[in-house]
């Protein structure tokens, strides 16, 4: 059952299929609702931010992105930093993840993509102070993994 609702819903989603009535109507109602929201503010900081995403999430390569890319500008004389929100984590507070740091207080991404590159990697459900704790880490560049969620 479960298996069927998915596909439902990606050949929709994906343009197999147009989605129905229903559907357009919930969209509209998300839309007026999202709408009514207070828009957040824009904080601009000295740097470059890369930002890592995708609307779908799992299993569409964007931790190997994100590692490539730590890779490359550091290659090329950046001073990157990985911005996280740790997904999964145990902890709640902001936390720079090192050689220590267990996966279950950092989550098992930020780990990986901190033993992957050796870049600073900042923990912390506000992405805005993980990336002014990477300024603060002396990093001239930003990769914001996930960052569409």
């Amino acid at each position: 059952m479960k298996a069927a609702i998915e596909r439902w819903l990606a050949q929709r989603w994906y343009g197999a299929i147009a989605p129905g009535l229903g559907l357009r109507a919930l969209a509209g109602g998300y839309r007026l609702a999202h709408d009514w929201q207070r828009l957040p503010t824009v904080e601009h900081l000295p740097v470059p931010i890369v930002v890592i995403g995708n609307f779908t999430v799992g299993g569409t390569g964007k931790t190997p992105l994100v590692i490539a890319l730590a890779k490359y500008f550091s290659a090329r004389g950046f001073r990157p930093g990985i911005v996280s929100r740790g997904h999964g984590r145990r902890s709640r507070s902001p936390l720079r993840v090192s050689a220590l740091t267990p996966a279950t207080l950092c989550g098992d991404e930020p780990k990986l993509m901190f033993e992957k590159t050796g870049v600073p990697v900042l923990v912390d459900s506000d992405r805005v102070a993980a990336a002014r704790a990477a300024l603060a880490a002396d990093c001239n560049l930003v990769i914001a993994d996930d960052g569409l969620q």
